[in-house]
């Protein structure tokens, strides 16, 4: 991880990624620009939420791990997003680590400084749940063919045949 300056690149990636319309006015000046490097961390399962981080470019790995000691990757993520807002809404543990797949931009703030200031924020809370419900969307998707598997329903199969044919869906 690396901590990248001076502030006019921070300026610009504000202004091409539109993060005005994400995080309030006031944040925008406290945002840290970071390079994490292949291999990085930007969170673990089970740790506190130190930062709150908005994804830019690059590409990342979202990593359950089991009980068991395997890993079993959820995602990989290559489009600009919010990392962790499940966590920072409910005030829980990271529930995924955040691998950085290959060299990857992100902006960060410091959770204990802003995690109230973010939660009363409406332009925030807007950009949290458009993240939160394109989230809940590919889960939907990723559930349906175990749900499929292990039903023998032919029309369950069907369905599944058509909904894939169509591809996702990409709520706005």
């Amino acid at each position: 991880m690396k901590k990248i300056s001076p502030s006019t690149r921070l300026k610009e990636i504000i202004t091409d990624y539109q993060l005005d319309q994400i995080f309030p006015g006031d944040c925008l000046s406290q945002l840290d620009l970071v390079l994490y490097q292949a291999g990085d961390y930007i969170c673990r399962q089970g740790s506190e939420q130190d930062v709150i981080p908005y994804f830019l470019k690059g590409r990342l790995k979202i990593v359950h791990s089991l009980e068991n000691g395997s890993d079993t990757i959820l995602e990989i993520q290559e489009k600009p997003g919010l990392l962790g807002e499940i966590e920072l809404l409910l005030d829980r543990v990271c529930i995924t680590s955040v691998i950085a797949d290959q060299d990857s931009l992100v902006v960060q703030l410091p959770a204990q400084h802003f995690k109230k200031r973010l939660l009363l924020d409406p332009t925030f809370l807007r950009s949290t749940a458009k993240t939160l419900l394109r989230n809940c969307t590919r889960s939907t998707i990723w559930l349906l063919p175990t749900f499929i598997i292990r039903s023998r329903n032919a029309s369950l199969r069907i369905f599944w045949n058509i909904a894939m044919k169509m591809g996702p869906s990409n709520p706005r």
